[in-house]
């Protein structure tokens, strides 16, 4: 039999050429999106944090250029922490920080790490949330390589930026000139966006002295909450959800829609709008915008209790993808959820997100074709076809919930798990892509583009 292989040349729109070579009957064909055995335990690894019977959620990763896996989340120590580890592409712990960890704490309360970004120089920017006396704030952290605190950022190596009132940190982008943007939300329900400059200043250029908050003022919205964002050609996209009061007949009842913000370059013109996708309750977890400006999203529906992926042509839906603008999955076995979404230069779009699939909790990742299909990924199912997606776990439950494509050919997922003696873990998985083998090269340096944060 033939194995067909695709070789992806160029930029934009890809030539696809195909290379059939001749294996013999007990060759199989190998499809993107099965789990890697050189990496972890069979594709998988879990990471205890903190000592022994600490818990640690594993939220956001980033990949290096050297393919390394940095890893941000929360560890329960005697207080809530900021953890980050490093995992190499083998899936074994780095020589970062003490036995490939790194905890940072405020020393007033609960702290906790939500998205990670690396810069070009190999330094690791986290942001989320740290106490500070009786309020929360958005606290953006920055690390040398080797995992300690880069003390020539912000005040030793952290920069706590002050809305007015208590904020949450959720996530972080870095620019092409190495400016930080960084969003979350209030305990006022308000948008708070903040751009820093190289040494942990904000920038002066951006919003009002270098932050952006968007008061509660329009009238039947409420609740805004923020949980992702991307940068294009210095457009910032903002995402998330937002409550909406019943208004009948027009809104019957109260409900939460996906939420999307668009803010200029200057952090000083907006676009706000919501959206009520499939008619109940909806929430953007992860926005990543395509070369042609249009803006995907991926995130949860009460309808079906479903992973839900949405693209929109300026504030509107993009009815050329999936029919009418909205992808769903539905596992049928409980409550499924997508948390992150990134682009293949080709144009597919890989989610990652959690579902109950086979009575356990589930890891999940699938990919889309650019006009919103389930594409050929994961294992082979009957009648020699991919099913689409890949279903895993560690320990008795595991989410997706970043996910990031390398230089290597290969796509890394990061979340949080519980192992099999009940200690809830960081989780890392990886996946091979075995099509992008022959062009893996044509990323660009260091995994960044110059036009989304998103794309590698």
């Amino acid at each position: 039999m033939s194995v067909r292989r695709c070789i992806r040349v160029g930029i934009g729109s890809l030539v696809l050429v195909t290379v059939a070579v001749w294996l013999g009957e007990a060759a199989a064909i190998a499809y993107d999106g099965e789990l890697d055995p050189g990496f972890g335990s069979g594709g998988v690894l879990g990471i205890a944090m903190g000592s022994t019977g600490d818990d640690g959620w594993g939220r956001r990763c980033a990949v290096q250029q050297d393919g390394m896996l940095v890893i941000a989340g929360i560890v329960e120590r005697l207080s809530e922490d900021v953890g980050v580890t490093r995992v190499t592409p083998i899936g074994s712990l780095d020589t970062f920080g003490a036995g490939g960890k790194v905890y940072w704490d405020s020393g007033w309360g609960d702290d906790g790490g939500w998205d990670v970004a690396v810069q070009n120089d190999g330094k690791i920017v986290v942001v989320g949330t740290s106490r500070l006396e009786s309020s929360n704030h958005l606290t953006v952290l920055r690390f040398e390589t080797n995992g300690a605190p880069d003390t020539t950022f912000g005040y030793n190596g952290y920069s706590i930026i002050n809305f007015g009132v208590s904020s949450e940190g959720r996530a972080v982008a870095i620019q092409p000139d190495g400016k930080i943007v960084v969003a979350g939300h209030t305990s006022t329900s308000e948008v708070a966006v903040a751009r820093l400059d190289a040494v942990g200043s904000l920038d002066s250029t951006f919003g009002t002295g270098g932050f952006f908050v968007l008061d509660d003022s329009m009238p039947l919205l409420g609740d805004r909450m923020i949980w992702d964002l991307d940068i294009f050609y210095g457009t910032v996209v903002v995402a998330g959800s937002i409550f909406v009061e019943a208004f009948p007949p027009f809104v019957p009842e109260d409900r939460t829609n996906t939420y999307l913000l668009i803010i200029d370059s200057d952090g000083l013109q907006v676009v706000e709008k919501s959206f009520n996708l499939l008619g109940g309750d909806s929430e953007a977890r992860s926005v990543a915008v395509q070369p042609d400006g249009k803006i995907v999203v991926a995130g949860v529906s009460e309808v079906g209790s479903s992973i839900v992926v949405a693209r929109f042509s300026g504030i509107n839906l993009d009815t050329s993808f999936s029919g009418d603008g909205i992808y769903t999955r539905d596992f049928g076995e409980g409550d499924d959820e997508g948390w992150d979404v990134a682009l293949q230069r080709d144009g597919k779009i890989v989610v990652a997100g959690s579902a109950t699939v086979d009575s356990y909790l589930q890891a999940v990742v699938l990919r889309l074709n650019n006009n919103g299909s389930l594409d050929k990924f994961g294992p082979e199912v009957a009648g020699g076809n991919a099913q689409g997606y890949n279903a895993f776990r560690f320990g008795s439950e595991s989410r997706a919930l970043s996910v990031a494509l390398t230089n290597r050919a290969t796509l890394m997922v990061a979340g949080d798990a519980v192992a099999t003696n009940g200690r809830a873990v960081f989780f890392a998985a990886q996946l091979k892509l075995p099509s992008f083998e022959i062009f893996a090269d044509d990323f660009e340096s260091g995994g960044f583009s110059m036009w989304s944060s998103k794309v590698p």
